[in-house]
Order: C-alpha cells, then structure tokens, then sequence
C-alpha cells in the first residue's frame, strides 16, 4: 500500500505474522540422557523444519542396539537446545494477521511497520429526543 492508493473495506491493508506456540520437550529425560550428550543425540538442526511424529532424537544405545528415539508432538521449527537442562524448544509455524481497511477510502499516511491512515466521508447527526 502507498499513500494515494484507494481502498475498499474488505482489502487488506497490513499483515504480519505472530510467533507460533512453542513446545519444551525434555530429551534428556525421555532417552535417559544427561542433559550435555543431547546435542549429540539430536537428529535434526537448529532452525530446521520439523514435522509432527518425525523422529527428531535419537540415543546411542549398546553396541548400535536398544536405541530409543523421541518423535516431535508438533510441526513446526526447532528453536532451541540446551545441554545444561536437556531440553529443547519446539515452535510452531507463525500466525498470518491481516488488517482489512474496513471503510472505503484513500490512504493519506503509510506508517511503516505499523499501518496506514484512510480518509473517508462520513456524516454526523445529531439531535435531542424528548
């Protein structure tokens, strides 16, 4: 949108996208592990995509048997991992937010990161009953 532009009142005008729910799982001690061989353990990166019941963990086991291996409850990002709780934050995908105009007119002001100012006609009546 720019200053000089009409609108309508069922068009978008702003949007963004609020952060998703975010999950903590304790891998640590789901696998029993100690918290620092987490990192170690895990199957997928920070920032990567995840989806839910996608095996994102994994112990080592004896001689490569007996391995557990945790699945991620959600879909989402996985944001963080800490090897001194052994746990690890699970995002879920951000929240698209939409601002329709809701009245017709031209944006006079673009107010970046924030939204825009719409001059419109109205009218005022006013009167005493009685």
């Amino acid at each position: 949108m720019s200053v000089g532009d009409i609108v309508k009142p069922d068009e978008v005008v702003a949007s963004t996208e609020l952060p998703g729910n975010v999950q903590m799982v304790n891998v640590a001690n789901k696998l029993n592990l100690e918290p620092e061989n987490v990192p170690e353990c895990m199957l997928v990166k920070l920032d990567e995509n995840i989806t839910k019941d996608q095996i994102i963990a994994e112990s080592k086991g004896f001689f490569g048997m007996f391995k557990s291996q945790l699945k991620s409850p959600i879909s989402g990002t996985l944001t963080s991992v800490s090897e001194i709780t052994g746990q690890v934050i699970l995002s879920e995908p951000p929240i698209p937010v939409e601002v329709d105009a809701y009245t017709s007119g031209t944006i006079t002001d673009v107010e970046n990161d924030e939204g825009v100012t719409i001059e419109t006609e109205g009218a005022l009546a006013q009167g005493i009953l009685g």
